[in-house]
C-alpha cells in the first residue's frame, strides 16, 4: 500500500526543490514514488498543478509501445492503433495515483505565493527521506504514515 503525503511550503519553488531532492534517492532504490504533484499558488490566487506521469501510466505506455511494435510487424497500421488502445487500456486497469480532487483540496488550502508537494510513496527508507526533506521548511498537510513516522516528518520539516 502506498502512503499519501501532502506538504505545504512558503515560496513558489520550494515544493519543486524538495521533489528534486527526493528524486535523487530513487536511482538507489531508497525511495519508490508512485505519483507526485507540485501545486503552486501565485500571488493572484491561481493554482497551477504540475503532475508527473504516475507509475501506472508509465507502465501502460511501455506495454502499449511493446504491443504496438509486436503487432506492427504483422499488421503495420493496425499495430499502431491497437498498440495505442492497448496502452490506454493497461493504464486504465493499473490506474492508481493521486486523486485530482485531493490536489484541488490542497490547492484551495494553499496560501498565495506558496507551493505544495503531494506524494504517493510506495516504499522508502524513512531516515533518508527525512534527511532529504530536512533543508525545507514545510507544514505537513495530510499523511497516511504511521503516527510515529508522521511525527518524525513533522519534526524534520520544522526549523
Amino acid at each position: 500500500m502506498a502512503n499519501l503525503i501532502a506538504m505545504t511550503f512558503e515560496g513558489e519553488t520550494a515544493a519543486a526543490d524538495a521533489l528534486k531532492s527526493l528524486r535523487q534517492l530513487e536511482p538507489s532504490d531508497d525511495l519508490d514514488l508512485e505519483d507526485t504533484a507540485v501545486l503552486v499558488k501565485d500571488g493572484q490566487g491561481e493554482v497551477k498543478t504540475q503532475n508527473e506521469l504516475s507509475g501506472a501510466t508509465e507502465k501502460g505506455l511501455v506495454a502499449g509501445g511493446i504491443l504496438g511494435a509486436v503487432l506492427g510487424f504483422a499488421f503495420p497500421i493496425a499495430g499502431v492503433l491497437l498498440g495505442a488502445a492497448g496502452g490506454a487500456m493497461v493504464a486504465r486497469f493499473l490506474k492508481t495515483g493521486i486523486d485530482p480532487r485531493f490536489t484541488k483540496q490542497v490547492g484551495t488550502a494553499l496560501q498565495p505565493g506558496g507551493s505544495a508537494l503531494v506524494l504517493m510513496v510506495r516504499q522508502g527508507v524513512p531516515q533518508l527521506v527525512l534527511s532529504a526533506l530536512r533543508p525545507y521548511q514545510a507544514q505537513v498537510y495530510q499523511t497516511t504514515l504511521s503516527p510515529e513516522l508522521e511525527q518524525e516528518l513533522r519534526q524534520a520539516l520544522q526549523h
